[in-house]
């Protein structure tokens, strides 16, 4: 049961811009490598001269196996990176319910305590969200240390008042609810540090030249050199590598994890929608 929020989800000194920067050169160089690798097996075809007509079934049935193995491979890592962002997204949407929860439950402790709850809960959701929505910017690394203060106070309030109320039943159900949201913190530091296997990068990166290679080689059996195909393959290649990047951390890049429902618990955790609401 932890009773702090976790240290930093990200890199640290290393600016966000310097990750998209990174990201957009590695597209670069794998559009490169697949259009590089298409040329080069279709310079190695069509010098290669007469055929046996006996092995263009064999050949044929070689470059579709490797193509099938590199689709594979694509949509493997894809489908890994799809899921840790589905999983990133429904953690913020329990870390919200989980925040919400014991605000909520927090109107069962005393009026003092209820108060002291209630700040604290405002200023973590709010953290929270900041760290959330610029994990590698200038306030994330201060907000992680507050987001800590906050969690250890926001405990030692709920167990104080265990000890103190007559009643400790309330008490005990604002304590459950903290349980719970320690926990979501938890499972987010989890799945944000939780990155696609670097053997399956490092193969993803083989496959790509790969499928390059074979789609040239078939260009150059044909007599043909097909370069808007191959220039067109090389680019959709390189559009599902950033897709899974993207996807396998959704800090910085095209795709970002939604905050929408943390954005409303911290909305509706305001004083005046709170007090409206009562």
């Amino acid at each position: 049961m932890p009773l702090g929020s976790p240290g930093p989800a990200g890199p640290e000194g290393k600016p966000a811009a310097a990750r998209k920067t990174s990201r957009v050169l590695l597209s670069v160089a794998v559009f490169v490598l697949v259009l590089g690798a298409a040329e080069v097996a279709l310079r190695v075809a069509l010098r290669s001269g007469a055929k046996d007509p006996r092995a263009d079934g064999i050949v044929a049935g070689v470059q579709g196996a490797i193509l099938g193995l590199v689709s594979l491979v694509l949509a493997f890592s894809f489908s890994f990176a799809a899921g840790r962002y589905d999983l990133r997204r429904q953690l913020v949407v329990r870390e919200a319910n989980a925040i919400s929860t014991a605000f909520l439950r927090a109107d069962m402790l005393e009026p003092a305590d209820a108060r002291m709850v209630r700040d604290d809960l405002r200023a973590y959701a709010a953290l929270k969200l900041t760290i959330y929505a610029d994990p590698e910017g200038s306030g994330a690394n201060h907000a992680r240390l507050e987001s800590e203060r906050r969690s250890r106070a926001l405990w030692s309030r709920a167990t104080a008042a265990i000890r103190n109320d007559p009643r400790p039943q309330p008490a005990s159900l604002e304590v459950a609810a903290l349980n719970d949201l320690f926990d979501s913190d938890t499972a987010a530091l989890d799945a944000e540090t939780d990155r696609l296997p670097l053997p399956v990068v490092i193969v993803l990166l083989i496959a790509a030249p790969l499928a390059g290679g074979t789609i040239g080689a078939v260009f150059g059996r044909t007599g043909q050199r097909g370069r808007v195909v191959v220039a067109a393959f090389a680019f959709l290649v390189a559009l599902v590598v950033q897709s899974i990047v993207d996807l396998d951390d959704a800090r910085v890049g095209n795709i970002r994890t939604d905050l929408g429902a943390l954005r409303n618990a911290v909305q509706a955790m305001t004083p005046e929608h709170a007090t409206s609401s009562r």
